[in-house]
């Protein structure tokens, strides 16, 4: 009788599972739309993050603003706005905490950055757009996910140096390298 017992009460626990996963994967679907594919807090606010990174970069580094330069190209003494990028080597930290090793050394290349006598030089001139990107507004959604990899789509509002705002979406990826998170490209 026990055995009986215990054997019901397995079958009523495991339909009961199984109806709440069924339950699940239905909320998670639009009617009639395809569903979402599901990726916890967590790795949105990785991801959130390195979109953040991506734009401030692009704002304050590379597309948009640039640190002030010398007559010689030299960056000029560090302040809040350019992430007190004294050297070569802060830059490489930088963009490494965003972007792929291999991309990251690209990147400060196609944006002129260049190391000489252990000082950082540009050979683009310093600027200003006011371009920038609205972080608050940003949404992620995951299109992919596997342990390797990452394709999302980001929606954000831009703000171009007159003030006008007009909304932006990226198809994004990133890749796990060395155990973290990292963005294959830059995005703006």
């Amino acid at each position: 009788m026990k055995r009986f017992v215990s054997l019901i009460s397995a079958v009523i626990l495991i339909f009961s599972f199984a109806s709440c996963g069924s339950q699940t994967k239905e909320a998670a679907t639009a009617p009639g739309g395809v569903p979402e594919l599901y990726v916890g807090e967590g790795f949105r606010t990785i991801l959130s993050t390195l979109m953040t990174g991506n734009f401030n970069i692009v704002e304050k580094v590379a597309v948009f603003g640039r640190p002030q330069t010398d007559e010689n190209g030299r960056v000029s003494e560090p302040d809040e706005r350019n992430y007190a990028l004294d050297s070569y080597d802060a830059l490489l930290v930088l963009f490494r905490s965003v972007y792929t090793e291999e991309k990251a050394e690209k990147l400060i290349e196609k944006c002129g950055y260049y190391e000489k006598d252990g000082a950082l030089y540009s050979n683009k001139k310093a600027k200003d757009e006011g371009a920038s990107f609205d972080i608050s507004s940003m949404k992620i959604e995951v299109t992919e996910k596997d342990d390797k990899s990452c394709s999302f789509n980001v929606t954000v509002i831009k703000t171009d140096g007159s003030g006008k705002q007009k909304e932006k979406s990226f198809r994004c990826k990133a890749v796990c390298e060395n155990g973290t998170w990292l963005l294959e490209d830059m995005y703006y």
